[in-house]
């Protein structure tokens, strides 16, 4: 009933496609931002959108993290019999693809950082 309902009971490892798809999204709109038409001086997507989506994405998939976590401490029973389902098990890798799908759109930002910090001031020949 509405009473009995537990979020972290009820988390299940199928939710992590909510975080992969926004992540997802946000991939798709870097590489449409890095996008440049020969002859025209326009942005196709503009940068703020694949940061916007990326920084979404991760805050719910840290919070879905969370939220798995407990449960993997409250009722490890529960992760066991999904792992051993047949259409729930290769949901698993769900988590590591939005982890890989997170580092390739933060990577260029985490670069430009070091690179800016690294040369402020310097001169190149």
């Amino acid at each position: 009933t509405k009473d009995d309902f537990n979020m972290i009971k009820n988390m299940q490892v199928t939710y992590f496609g909510m975080p992969l798809a926004i992540v997802g999204l946000s991939v798709a709109f870097k590489l449409a931002s890095n996008y440049r038409m020969e002859g025209y001086d326009f942005e196709v997507v503009s940068d703020v959108w694949f940061e916007v989506f990326a920084v979404v994405g991760a805050v719910v998939f840290a919070l879905m993290l969370v939220l798995y976590g407990l449960r993997a401490v409250m009722f490890p029973g529960k992760i066991a019999t999904e792992w051993d389902c047949p259409l729930r098990s290769p949901s698993f890798g769900l988590i590591t693809i939005t982890f890989m799908l997170l580092a390739f759109v933060f990577y260029d930002e985490i670069d430009e950082g070091e690179f800016e910090e690294n040369t402020r001031g310097k001169e190149f020949a």
